[in-house]
């Protein structure tokens, strides 16, 4: 028997929860998602605060290089102004944005080199606003920042005294204190309102304006001041369950995903700063429950929503990251469980981690989802611009490193659990399906209004994503071309006039419909119709979608016309900055991006092995590396580096480093041909502005073993871009493969056609791979997101089967409404035969709506949706609603053989109960009494620590203990003086249990003493081994 005492801290929690009902939805309690279970292992982000502070420190130092500062004349007011290198001027928002994210970074000891850039940057935003309009008349957007970076600066006054003189703070709040009139613009009255709001708070909190809460007041309730409280409440008010509160912007129809979190964020952002007008409460209401939901809607990758206005934008996911975590916050401090909180906190995670995706070699984030040179301005908006939207990245990162103030557990988020079909309002016309974490977001209607110059919302399938897989594959987001002549979606086509023409294409002759069949978090059913408008013409096409934790299982049918119909599947094939791995066979269509993990040599162009043809080492056009670049004449020129190194021989990448200074507007390219090892392909370059800019391209090559291979690019009728460098990545002895999105026809008729060019879409360059039936009928795809390990989409192809609506493969089966997959099982019924040997294998005393987990086809976890009597291998479960229960500890003795080698398990000072195997400070007996492994750091954020602290003036203790462990005895021991230790009846008392994740739930237990009665006063957890 061993005991193992153990003190820590303790934090609260809360669970948030909106429910409602409508028809077009399923389950009738979306969009709170109740099942806890996922059906793919799942493990923590585990992403602090310092990883905020890492990517948001090379963001703000390559925005400081955008500053402009005349040192001929210090008096000049455009001083610290940061300004557009593509528009060549200050845009928007983008220098208070810039200010406020460099004083975050001072704040917490980093970049103290940017003091002078920081407060030049204040300088010229409180300027800009004493000299009446702001910048672009964007002025509701410069007082937030501009305030919060105030507040820093006169923290670090003692830090800075050079730079931050008490005459300098002076003038700054003297310019803050101007009457809002003189530098808002109050003329857009929709999101930009939530901006001026959140400021104007600070301003009065701070004594610089009176007035804001009546002016905020206004702004919430009356249509002549924007009417905020009408944009939250208008879908219900009209009568559509489930109530979401989604936010109404009115700019572009479909509405927009991007400015409903804006707008949702900047109004918590306020409130968690202490507004307290009458509305208050009201508005808080309404945008937890508007957040809530919004996490049925985001990807798999943690991407925000696809379309919209702006929807393609970068910024999307770190806004919405932002929101999450003061939502985590909230719920933390709030409710009696950290689910609700844990499900935030993940949520912000990888939503910062889904932005992250996007960074430039210069250190700024790309605008759009994409990694093309930022002067081909990819799918902007007339208002888009480099610094603006970096700007929005840096402010909404630099308020979630103030916002996550607490340790939080992570919880699988709703989007990882499924088990929903959601239909938004119509005004928003897009639906959210989701099993076991695969997600499908279809458009019901497309963009016609061309906001901004860009067509936002496709129409037709627009997302595929899976938890755990990268969604940028999916394709991660629709595209149509502002005047139609080209469009990106999984959606029909057929042919008319003699001529192929995509549904997608004709948003104006064409609109979708959605009517949910089925929803449990493994098998979600749907119909999605396309069908002309009134007074157009055309077929009609219904899309029977069948989604499992695997993919998405489509039947595309003509339901009306004659015409010869096709389905297209959209392939990323180009990000801008990497070529991807595309693969065609008769049956499947793949995409994936390339093993790239060995260490990157860089070969500069001057040291090139063979240099002719008319080719010439140059330094004419700035910004190289090395003592040159070189530039290809039109034909006939070489550039060959021999003797490269392969590392260990195989697939990898190499790169080069170009510029092409072709004039934007052209869309111009150059193309040579690339030879690895005498095989040739060709080589695109897009432009990069002038020839000062250099930008990376990367693509797929088979390298041999050692320093035997031979890299030659060739002009062959077009002048080459000036190459700057070779860039190889030696492949590596082990590599892990990429993730990789595959389409599969499932019918031997089916035809693939994947000749037509490719469309660039905001996430690159899209191919749209036509498929057609030979034999007339319905078009069957498999969408099938696969990662590392998985059976390729080939065996999946071959050993599909179907009847009817059931259909099985190497990943699973689905039999009515049961499904049985490779991790996971369940579905709705009364029982379930998991390896299809005609024998029950688990039965319930009802039926019901139940998950299980599997572990090479043993039940390891279940969950059930209503208090039942489970059976499975001889053994009797009791379930209650939506409580996980552990079904197979595998014991103290597994433990040791699952995390120690032979040798380690001899070793009782390895392996042993009462050994630290890595000296956290945590014995492994208590390691495996909290359910985790001996190799993991134990902290009280993951509860390999016991969280001890004070709840209504008793000491508590929170621990961990893995759902249905028999081999170990938990007790919470009290004392007064470290010697004599008392528990049970007089002395302590549980006070509840809770899901802490899918394996595990948190114990909290209480002192019975008053801590104030007692001088003195210790708590601790017992843990000791016995026999089950």
């Amino acid at each position: 028997m061993h005991a193992i005492p153990l003190t820590a801290l303790l934090a609260a929690s809360l669970v948030i929860s909106a429910s409602g009902f409508a028809q077009s939805s399923l389950p009738g309690y979306v969009p709170e998602v109740r099942f806890h279970l996922t059906a793919r292992p799942w493990r923590p982000v585990g992403d602090t605060t310092l990883h905020l502070l890492d990517n948001l420190e090379p963001v703000v130092r390559a925005i400081s290089g955008l500053q402009y500062f005349n040192t001929a004349n210090l008096a000049d007011v455009n001083n610290g102004a940061i300004r557009d290198p593509y528009n060549n001027a200050e845009v928007q928002y983008s220098t208070p944005y810039f200010t406020f994210a460099a004083a975050t970074l001072l704040a917490h000891d980093r970049a103290p080199d940017l003091i002078a850039a920081a407060v030049r940057a204040m300088d010229r935003c409180t300027q800009d606003i004493s000299d009446g309009k702001a910048t672009d008349n964007h002025g509701e957007f410069f007082v937030a920042p501009m305030m919060k970076a105030f507040r820093i600066f006169n923290t670090l006054q003692a830090n800075y005294p050079a730079e931050l003189t008490a005459e300098k703070l002076d003038l700054w709040r003297t310019r803050l204190s101007l009457p809002r009139a003189q530098f808002l613009n109050l003329g857009v009255k929709q999101n930009w309102r939530t901006y001026a709001a959140k400021g104007e708070w600070l301003r009065q909190q701070d004594g610089f304006t009176t007035g804001s809460t009546a002016w905020i007041e206004g702004n919430w309730t009356l249509a002549g001041e924007g009417a905020q409280r009408e944009r939250f409440t208008r879908a219900e008010t009209l009568g559509f369950t489930p109530a979401l509160s989604l936010y109404h912007d009115d700019t572009g129809t479909p509405e927009t995903f991007a400015y409903n979190g804006g707008a949702a964020g900047n109004l918590l952002d306020m409130l968690e700063s202490g507004y307290d007008g009458a509305s208050a409460a009201e508005m808080r209401t309404l945008i937890e429950r508007n957040l809530s939901a919004c996490l049925l809607l985001m990807g798999g990758s943690g991407e925000a929503p696809a379309g919209g206005r702006t929807g393609d934008h970068v910024w999307n996911d770190i806004v919405y990251g932002n929101d999450f975590d003061l939502m985590a916050e909230i719920a933390h401090r709030t409710d009696a469980t950290d689910r609700r909180a844990g499900q935030f906190r993940r949520a912000a995670r990888l939503a910062f981690r889904s932005g992250w995706r996007f960074q430039q070699e210069a250190g700024w984030m790309s605008v759009t989802k994409s990694l093309f040179p930022p002067a081909l301005k990819n799918r902007y908006a007339t208002y888009s611009a480099l610094t603006n939207y970096n700007g929005y990245f840096q402010i909404h990162s630099a308020e979630a490193i103030s916002n996550r103030r607490t340790e939080i557990p992570e919880q699988a988020t709703p989007a990882e659990i499924g088990g929903y079909a959601l239909t938004l309002p119509s005004s928003y016309a897009n639906s959210f399906l989701n099993a076991g974490g695969m997600q499908l977001q279809l458009c019901t209607q497309g963009q016609t209004d061309n906001y901004a110059g860009v067509q936002w919302s496709t129409l037709g399938i627009v997302r595929f994503s899976r938890s755990g897989w990268d969604s940028r594959l999916g394709p991660a987001n629709g595209a149509t071309t502002s005047t139609y002549t080209n469009s990106a979606a999984f959606a029909p086509a057929f042919l008319e006039n003699g001529a192929w023409v995509r549904v997608s294409q004709f948003p104006a002759r064409y609109a979708g419909s959605f009517t949910p069949e089925f929803a449990h978090p493994l098998l979600v059913r749907g119909i999605y119709t396309l069908a002309p408008r009134s007074s157009q013409t055309g077929p009609t096409f219904t899309m029977k979608l069948t989604l499992t934790p695997d993919g998405a299982l489509i039947d595309t049918v003509r339901t009306s016309g004659i015409e010869p119909c096709a389905v297209i599947w959209p392939l990323l094939e180009f990000d801008g900055r990497t070529q991807l791995e595309r693969t065609n066979t008769t049956g499947v269509a793949a995409t994936s991006y390339p093993i790239s993990v060995g260490t990157e040599t860089v070969i500069q162009a001057e040291a090139a092995t063979n240099v002719s043809g008319g080719t010439l080492i140059e330094a004419n056009h700035a910004a190289y590396h090395g003592t040159g670049f070189a530039n290809l004449p039109p034909s006939g020129g070489v550039l060959e580096w021999a003797g490269v190194d392969g590392g260990a021989g195989g697939r990898t990448v190499i790169g080069f480093r170009f510029s092409y200074g072709a004039g934007i507007a052209s869309g111009s390219t150059r193309t040579v041909n690339l030879t690895v090892n005498g095989t040739s392909t060709p080589l695109t370059f897009v432009t990069t502005g002038t020839f000062e800019e250099w930008h990376p391209i990367y693509v797929p090559v088979t390298l041999a073993a050692g320093a035997s291979n031979t890299i030659r690019i060739t002009s062959t009728g077009q002048d080459s871009a000036n190459i700057d460098e070779l860039r190889v990545r030696a492949p590596a002895l082990v590599a892990v493969e990429p993730d990789q999105q595959s389409f599969i026809a499932l019918r031997s008729t089916h035809q693939l056609d994947s000749s037509a060019a490719t469309m660039r879409t905001a996430y690159g360059d899209v191919r749209p791979v036509q498929v057609t039936d030979s034999a007339g009928g319905a078009i069957e795809t498999f969408v099938y997101p696969r990662s590392a390990g998985d059976p390729s989409a080939e065996s999946v192809r071959i050993s599909f089967s179907r009847n009817g609506a059931d259909f099985s493969s190497v990943l699973g089966r689905v039999t009515g409404n049961l499904y049985i997959g490779r991790t996971s099982a369940g579905g709705r019924g009364d029982s379930i035969d998991l390896n299809n040997d005609g024998t029950v294998d688990v039965s319930f005393s009802q039926s019901c709506d139940f998950v299980l987990q599997l572990d090479e086809g043993r039940v390891t976890a279940i969950e059930a949706d209503r208090a039942v009597t489970a059976t499975l291998a001889g053994r009797v479960v009791q379930l209650a609603p939506y409580a996980p229960v552990s079904v197979s500890v595998s014991g103290y003795g597994s433990f040791l053989g699952t995390w120690f080698d032979a040798a380690q398990q001899a070793d009782v000072f390895t392996s042993g109960p009462a050994a630290d195997a890595n000296a956290d400070g945590v014995p492994n007996l208590l390691a495996y009494a909290s359910g985790l492994d001996p190799w993991t750091p134990a902290t009280t954020e993951n509860f390999g620590r016991p969280a001890a602290g004070f709840s209504a003036g008793h000491l508590t203790l929170s621990y961990a203990r893995p759902f249905g462990i028999s081999d170990i005895d938990y007790t919470v021991e009290v004392s007064g003086d470290l010697s004599s230790w008392y528990s049970g009846s007089g002395h302590t008392t549980e006070l509840g249990r809770a899901p802490l994740d899918e394996t595990r739930e948190r114990v909290d237990v209480r002192d019975d003493l008053v801590f104030a009665d007692s001088p003195r006063r210790f708590i601790r957890l017992r843990v000791d081994q016995v026999t089950p």
